[in-house]
């Protein structure tokens, strides 16, 4: 059955060489480089879609407490912040006037793992643009924890968040035991040997397939055929699925068709939704330009914030003002207000090209990654090698469907009695709008809503 929120995405980035600078292994990956069995081995010699077939289904074992290392409530908040404001940057550079989402912590999970192989400047430029504090091992650390207790809070049928890396390796390069160990201990990344030199095509079908299994179908085809070539020599991806249903549900009767101001002479027909529960998370800002809206999902773990300008054309004006600080502002100063709430049913798919990233990445101060002088010297030995691609896809839909039975008749009692007093949230033009996680305040996808 679907869900209320359904939020989908996957990022794969590919390094490649271009020349040698010394010495490359010419067989086998020795014990001591790569942390893996004789099967792996043979399984990089066979084609795609065999061997890999069954570790390709494979989802993440399930987390006990024991397995989430204990994460600060300051240090949540540093590493919400930091996300936020590389979500900002990024979608800065990205904004039009369409309708978008991506993922802001899929892209900060992949990039992270490739910072940890980084040395040089750079290493120094993404750490900055990913707004990492301290060390690489500091940076890892707590990503890797925050990672860890975004899927272990995310083990709720209801409002369910699957978070899996996946690092392939040519089998002929020896990786440096320092990477291996790191994404073992900080982001469960197991590396899995590939024969980017003779099979890189097959490759594609591989990854893909993987991504498609993580994302429960929804993500087909992430790697173009242009994606991997003979020179690729690593590529690190990272999924991610949310599927929650709303705490407190949109009932279908409710929903009617409207007009979605595109803008002051423009609409497009939408079809929106209504909640009555009476009391909604909402912040007002001080200079009275926009609204901001919070809605639960089943058990507050996850939330929706929808911030709406005032004016039909406004949010080309406000995005600028939700950067980490503005948002954690927006965040900190919800208060439960009453109001009745209408947003449009939306089904929004993003694909970011690797054109496209390389000049984003480029604008926001990593280009030496994307070059001839880049240093990744920490991930594999004896070999030059740059990003090659970057790719990123993302798939968002909001209907009415939530939480049933009790709650749901709860909701409808109290739209009866005062649903003629409330004051009403309607977001019918162009909004903002972030996935959350409410203790942290981590964006984990984000976009805008353009009616189209």
């Amino acid at each position: 059955m679907k869900k209320s929120g359904l939020y989908v995405a996957a990022l794969a980035f590919a390094l490649a060489g271009f020349g040698c600078s010394g010495s490359v292994s010419s067989g086998e990956v020795k014990d001591s480089t790569v942390k893996t069995d004789t099967a792996d081995v043979e399984k990089a010699a066979e084609p795609a879609g065999t061997a890999d077939a069954n570790d390709l289904t494979a989802k993440e074992a399930a987390l006990t407490a024991a397995d989430v290392p204990e994460v600060s409530a300051d240090d949540m908040k540093k590493y919400g912040d930091a996300l936020n404001a590389f979500s900002h940057e990024f979608e800065a550079q990205y904004a039009g006037a369409a309708s978008y989402v991506f993922s802001p912590f899929s892209y900060h999970s992949a990039l992270s793992m490739a910072a940890f192989g980084a040395k040089g400047a750079t290493y120094d430029e993404m750490a900055k643009v990913l707004h990492f504090a301290g060390s690489a091992e500091d940076a890892a650390s707590l990503n890797g924890g925050m990672r860890l207790k975004l899927r272990f809070e995310g083990q709720n049928e209801a409002s369910k968040l699957e978070i899996a890396n996946r690092i392939w390796v040519e089998q002929t390069a020896e990786v440096v035991p320092a990477f291996d160990e790191g994404m073992a201990r900080y982001y469960k990344a197991p590396l899995k040997l590939a024969d980017f030199k003779q099979k890189y095509s097959e490759y594609l079908g591989v990854i893909n397939t993987w991504v498609s299994n993580n994302t429960s179908n929804m993500i087909q085809n992430l790697l173009g055929k242009d994606a991997l070539t003979d020179m690729t020599r690593m590529v690190l991806v990272n999924a991610i699925r949310f599927d929650g249903k709303w705490e407190y549900p949109f009932e279908r009767f409710k929903t009617k068709d409207a007009d979605f101001h595109v803008s002051a002479e423009s609409t497009v027909p939408v079809r929106m939704m209504t909640l009555n529960d009476g009391l909604v998370d909402l912040y007002r800002s001080d200079e009275g330009l926009y609204t901001a809206v919070s809605l639960d999902y089943e058990g507050k773990t996850f939330a929706m914030l929808i911030v709406l300008p005032d004016e039909i054309e406004g949010l080309k004006t406000l995005a600028p003002k939700l950067d980490g600080a503005g948002l954690r502002g927006i965040l900190d100063g919800l208060k439960p207000t009453p109001y009745k709430v209408s947003i449009p049913k939306f089904k929004i798919e993003t694909e970011v090209d690797i054109n496209r990233n390389k000049a984003i990445f480029t604008a926001l101060g990593m280009p030496t990654a994307f070059g001839e002088t880049a240093d990744f010297s920490g991930m594999l030995a004896g070999e030059d090698i740059r990003i090659g691609a970057i790719v990123h896809k993302a798939i968002i839909e909001v209907d009415e469907n939530g939480t049933k039975a009790s709650a749901a008749t709860a909701v409808a009692a109290a739209a009866n009695s005062i649903d003629m007093d409330l004051k009403h949230f309607v977001a019918d033009h162009p909004f903002e709008y972030v996935l959350y996680h409410k203790a942290s305040g981590a964006v984990l996808f984000a976009g805008q809503f353009w009616g189209k």
